[in-house]
């Protein structure tokens, strides 16, 4: 009671600076407290992630280790140096353990001296040591023309080669039991082949002679020898994968794996255990503090209200669509985080504002501050400006596609060209158009009844190239694309199919794109386009919508073509027809004068005729 009185007498600067102090002291030893808690948790989690890292380490000298021992021995590099890429990984991923493990832990020294930790790093040793080893014989065994293999095969050789007369078939046994063993690794082989090799020992001594015999033997002696050397040398490394020292390393590294998995339960137990302790120690702590606090809620009444006016007010502001200022941050407790929290609002809608007011202003490249690209307005700011892109990319392409359209149809209107000048003007339009290098349009055409296809306008680099070929209709992929009606599109160039020429010299191009010419279902030609880059889908199916045009402008032109040839014609066999007429009318003419004539002549005659009767009768009266 009496500590009570003297309290409550105290003044109310001496009760604040003794509330004030009470409360620092708290957050002062919390704030230690904290501080060591998170700095012995950091120092545990390293560990953690050591532990970890030599797992991780372990498990690739498994692989390498495993992989060496399959096949990688094999390789030429280990025979000749006694190294390759897999023992150079076993051994870096060791140092990388060894070193690991000596220094683990950092200065925490809870675990580090213990038995497991030992036996971890005994065992890591001792598999070093079994490896080493394990190289070492696999070397000294060797691989195809290596170490005993290679001497086997040598001395197999020198028995094959040999003029010695024996029978082959019992050689061809020998290899034969040879290769069973090497493949599948059963001592009962090579107890099978050293008796073969006696019973073909035994036979040539007993049934040949001469100077021949004894060096042939002598040489199947040393293929048995080297067989059996290899078949000694296998055994210790381990015929199947689970004896020998490759099985003692398999079962080491088992091992190993399975004191790394103790290890990391144990630290992760030790860690858990510890971050219980503080827990519960800081909770503590906290609590006291945050009794204290309630019993001064009322002397911070007036410096609460204060706080929480300011950030009515700022809210009022935001609420009429005006950007108030920043908040002034005096503290860190929870006003402090408070105005800070509305700071952080204020620059995420200030980023947001931004943003919006950039793609209104079709600026769609604009970025997104970075510090607050993962909010869910940001996020869906971000995912409209990709819609945005996607529009503006369909329409750029809609827009492209629309102008393309335009243009050749223009150009197909122009009636005032051969078809060889219009095809020519469109293909020219149409490579620079899509981009591409060269391009080629071939119509068909029909003379005495053969079809083929006639190359109308051919056009590369910007120059255009007068070339007339013919082709069968069946003939590469424009016959191909012909028969099948379906636009062929190739990016495997075969060398030497085309080659696209420039000033720098040729190469053959890394896209090739053929569009048939249909009209319905008649098709009437093709275009090849040939270019370094690939076309885009919009503009192949656009290039598939003009290939429609080109045909029907192609159809139309042979039509009026052939209709303007047949109106020569007409007009030649009237003119004909009209020479023809006056020709003849002229000769009626003709005639008529020279009848005309004749009449004449026939009454000045029959005038004769009677002037002379008349006469006659004058004669014959007198």
């Amino acid at each position: 009671m009496k500590l009570i009185e003297f309290f409550l007498s105290l003044r109310i600067r001496i009760k604040l600076l003794l509330a004030f102090g009470s409360i620092m002291l708290l957050s002062a030893i919390m704030v230690i407290m904290i501080w060591q808690t998170f700095t012995n948790i950091g120092e545990y989690k390293k560990i953690s992630e050591e532990v970890d890292a030599v797992n991780i380490h372990i498990l690739e000298m498994d692989m390498a280790a495993q992989y060496f021992m399959l096949e990688a021995f094999k390789q030429e590099d280990f025979q000749k140096d006694g190294t390759n890429v897999y023992t150079d990984a076993y051994r870096q991923h060791d140092d990388t353990v060894r070193t690991l493990l000596a220094g683990i832990g950092g200065e925490q020294g809870f675990f580090l001296q213990d038995t497991l930790t030992a036996s971890i790093k005994d065992r890591v040793s001792r598999i070093a040591q079994r490896f080493k080893s394990l190289q070492e014989l696999l070397r000294k065994r060797g691989f195809k023309d290596y170490g005993l293999e290679g001497d086997l095969r040598r001395a197999i050789h020198a028995v094959e080669d040999s003029s010695f007369p024996y029978d082959k078939a019992d050689m061809l046994m020998l290899r034969r039991h040879e290769k069973d063993f090497f493949l599948r690794k059963d001592m009962k082989y090579r107890q099978e082949f050293n008796n073969k090799v006696n019973e073909f020992s035994a036979r040539i001594a007993t049934e040949h002679e001469g100077p021949e015999k004894d060096d042939i033997l002598q040489k199947i002696a040393a293929y048995q020898k080297q067989f059996n050397e290899v078949v000694a040398i296998d055994s210790v490394i381990g015929l199947k994968d689970t004896g020998g020292l490759k099985g003692l390393i398999r079962n080491d590294l088992i091992a190993l794996k399975a004191s790394i998995g103790m290890l990391r339960t144990k630290v992760k137990e030790f860690s858990d255990a510890y971050a219980r302790k503080r827990i519960i120690f800081v909770g503590v702590l906290f609590l006291a503090q945050l009794g204290l606090g309630v019993v001064l809620a009322f002397v911070y009444a007036d410096i609460l209200s204060r706080a929480i006016k300011e950030i009515r007010q700022a809210m009022k502001s935001l609420a009429d669509g005006i950007f108030p200022g920043k908040l002034p941050i005096k503290t860190t407790e929870e006003i402090g985080d408070t105005k800070q929290a509305f700071n952080q609002l204020l620059d995420r809608m200030q980023a947001a504002t931004t943003f919006s007011e950039a793609l209104g202003n079709g600026e769609l490249s604009s970025r997104y501050d970075k510090n607050f690209r993962e909010d869910v307005l940001a996020r869906s700011l971000i995912k409209m400006q990709e819609k945005l892109k996607d529009a503006q990319e369909r329409q750029a392409m809609i827009h492209w596609a629309n102008e393309g359209t335009a243009l050749f149809s223009e150009l197909l209107k122009n009636q005032a060209e051969d078809t060889a000048a219009l095809a020519d003007n469109v293909l020219k339009h149409l490579v620079k158009y899509v981009g591409m290098n060269q391009g080629a349009l071939y119509s068909v055409a029909d003379q005495g009844g053969e079809r083929y296809l006639d190359r109308l306008a051919t056009f590369a680099y910007e120059r255009k190239r007068f070339v007339r070929q013919r082709l069968d209709p069946d003939q590469g992929l424009i016959g191909q694309c012909m028969a099948e009606g379906n636009t062929i599109v190739m990016t495997d160039i075969p060398a030497g199919y085309v080659q696209i020429t420039s000033g720098l010299g040729e190469a053959t191009p890394r896209y090739i794109l053929v569009l048939p010419l249909k009209t319905r279902d008649d098709v009437v030609g093709a275009i090849e386009l040939a270019g370094f880059h690939s076309l885009k889908p919009h503009q192949v199916q656009f290039l598939e919508k003009i290939a429609e045009y080109v045909a029907s402008a192609l159809g139309s032109r042979r039509v009026y073509d052939e209709t303007q040839k047949l109106l020569a014609d007409a007009r030649e066999n009237n003119r004909r027809l009209m020479a023809q007429e006056e020709e003849i009318r002229q000769h009626a003419e003709e005639m008529q004068a020279m009848q005309e004539q004749m009449t004449r002549q026939q009454r000045m005659l029959e005038e004769e005729i009677r002037v002379l009767k008349m006469n006659d009768t004058l004669q014959s009266v007198h």
